[in-house]
């Protein structure tokens, strides 16, 4: 297992390559100590399992986790957190997280869920399962069948929704994929109409739930 880590602070970062190195199955291919750092050097040297601090300092790990999930769909990430609480927990997992663990996790639990999640299964606290079931029922009574079928989408608004859900302006929407953002507005308006979505929140929460593989 290739393993990149990404934590803003280098003793704990460096204390953890140390440990894990240990193992035979685990090479810790880089170190990144904030987002942008992540994202570089996991396009570059594509790890299997990224285990990410979700609490940078400037406080969007999540969304550089999306970022990286964009270009790398098959990276796994295993979020570590101080915030233990289920919307942090939410919205790890809807981000596009395979674990979710607390920052305190002994070292032998965390090698079995890093080998765990290269398996592809998935790693949650017990007590967060039923967190995820209530929420998996909730997006189940909001959202329509109608709304479900993405196929009426063209690959242009499913690149719009994707963008919305890491909560684009139109303006930066338009930088991204270099269209005006007139053409954005209607986009938007078209995903809205498509989906049967009220607005651009209700957009975000959907394509955050129903990630689209580009």
């Amino acid at each position: 297992m290739n393993l990149l880590i990404a934590d803003q602070y280098a003793l704990f970062r460096e204390g953890l390559a140390s440990l894990l190195s240990q193992e035979s199955d685990i090479h810790v291919v880089g170190q990144a100590s904030s987002g942008a750092e992540m994202v570089a050097l996991a396009v570059e040297l594509s790890p299997d399992v990224v285990l990410m601090d979700a609490d940078f300092s400037d406080g969007s790990g999540l969304l550089f986790m999306k970022s990286v999930l964009s270009r790398q769909p098959r990276t796994q990430f295993i979020v570590l957190s101080h915030q233990f609480t289920n919307e942090r927990f939410l919205e790890a997992i809807l981000a596009g997280a395979h674990g979710f663990l607390r920052k305190t996790i002994s070292a032998e639990m965390l090698i079995a869920a890093l080998r765990a999640v290269e398996r592809g299964e998935a790693v949650i606290p017990r007590k967060l399962v039923s967190t995820l079931l209530d929420e998996l029922n909730r997006v189940g009574t909001l959202f329509t069948p109608n709304q479900q079928n993405i196929y009426s989408l063209t690959y242009r608004e499913c690149e719009v929704l994707n963008l919305l859900g890491v909560n684009y302006s139109n303006r930066e929407i338009a930088n991204q994929l270099i269209i005006s953002e007139n053409t954005v507005r209607v986009h938007v308006h078209n995903i809205l109409e498509k989906l049967n979505l009220k607005n651009r929140r209700e957009a975000a929460e959907f394509a955050n739930r129903y990630q689209l593989s580009l």
